[in-house]
């Protein structure tokens, strides 16, 4: 039997399938003992298949859910599945989403609003076993059971693109809050009265440490470095890119660039600021960086924890007592990933 999962997201929609008797053994928790913190290290590889569509989000809410059920198909056909095979469908999306209901109730870049994604996708797929969730949820879920955190008992996922997602995974079990709004992280203030956010508040995570920030920030110190005369590389790197982009303040610090040294500074103390919070209310054994931003690697992570681990509440405990600060590992899949595994855990409980 087969479990497939659904990505939606602003760009494209991302379908792939895994196979029940790859995932069984991990719908369970389980803690790792210390000499054995990969214990399921093969599950990295347990997509079979995955297979990616323009969302095209210009259309309706229905187009697109039928554009997701036919690509469902596809990705089963192209693993050499019989869609009768498939168990059950995991879906999630962007912004508010209601997992009982399977109603999404918001989403900022996708025209899903109060829309009953469980029903269409049960209407177009003839499948009844349907699981709907946040999209950041379901690559948490899939980074604490096969990537990142895998056998750790309470595990947290920041990931930084266009905006800040995350989400707290204990036990095994995402933590979504009563109304399932929970793990907003990017919409935690840092700056009071600050730069204005997507969500209309000032100053939150989000306006200060998402790749548009980075962006923003960058552009701010090429017009100023342009206005006093100050050497940079900025423009030039940019202009190989064809714009400024989440790397080229980071290209340009790797070269000795002074301007980008000070703009990599600030956004990473903004981050460090957001994830030491974090820290403070969870106290998560991993906190995994995941998005384009995490492919900085070392450049990022070392001065993160170095600015963390001076400044948390726990900083006085003994260092096997801090929460390791580590790039997510599932990449582009995570999202997919979780997905189908949220839909077979589930299905697999109601047995």
């Amino acid at each position: 039997m087969y479990h497939i999962g659904i990505d939606l997201g602003g760009t494209n929609i991302v379908a792939g399938i895994l196979r029940e008797s790859d995932i069984a053994p991990l719908l369970s928790f389980r803690s790792c003992s210390s000499d054995d913190s990969q214990p399921f290290a093969f599950c990295g590889s347990c997509l079979l298949y995955k297979e990616s569509i323009p969302t095209l989000p210009s259309r309706s809410a229905e187009e697109i859910m039928a554009d997701a059920a036919s690509l469902a198909r596809t990705v089963a056909h192209s693993a050499g599945v019989d869609f009768r095979d498939v168990t059950s469908i995991g879906f999630v999306s962007p912004g508010t989403v209601n997992p009982v209901s399977g109603v999404v109730e918001f989403a900022g870049n996708v025209p899903f609003n109060n829309f009953d994604a469980k029903l269409h996708l049960r209407h177009n797929t003839g499948i009844d076993k349907i699981t709907v969730d946040n999209d950041a949820n379901a690559a948490a879920y899939a980074e604490a059971v096969v990537g990142a955190g895998c056998g750790v008992r309470d595990f947290l996922m920041i990931t930084i693109g266009t905006g800040i997602g995350g989400a707290f995974v204990s036990a095994g079990d995402v933590q979504r809050g009563f109304n399932f709004a929970g793990g907003e992280f990017g919409h935690t203030v840092i700056v009071a009265g600050g730069e204005k956010c997507t969500c209309g508040r000032l100053g939150c995570v989000e306006a200060y440490c998402s790749i548009n920030a980075l962006i923003r920030m960058t552009l701010d110190e090429m017009a100023r470095a342009d206005a006093t005369g100050e050497h940079t590389l900025l423009s030039d790197i940019a202009a190989k890119t064809s714009g400024v982009n989440g790397k080229t303040a980071f290209d340009a610090m790797r070269r000795g660039d002074k301007v980008a040294e000070s703009i990599v500074s600030r956004y990473i103390y903004y981050l460090s600021t957001a994830l030491t919070n974090y820290i403070n209310i969870f106290q998560p054994e991993i906190l995994a960086v995941g998005g384009g931003i995490s492919k900085e690697g070392e450049y990022l992570l070392s001065p993160l924890r170095r600015i963390i681990y001076s400044e948390m509440f726990n900083r006085r405990q003994r260092p096997n007592k801090y929460t390791k600060i580590v790039t997510a590992s599932l990449g582009g899949d995570a999202g997919v990933i979780g997905a189908a595994l949220l839909a077979a855990k589930e299905w697999s409980n109601k047995k």
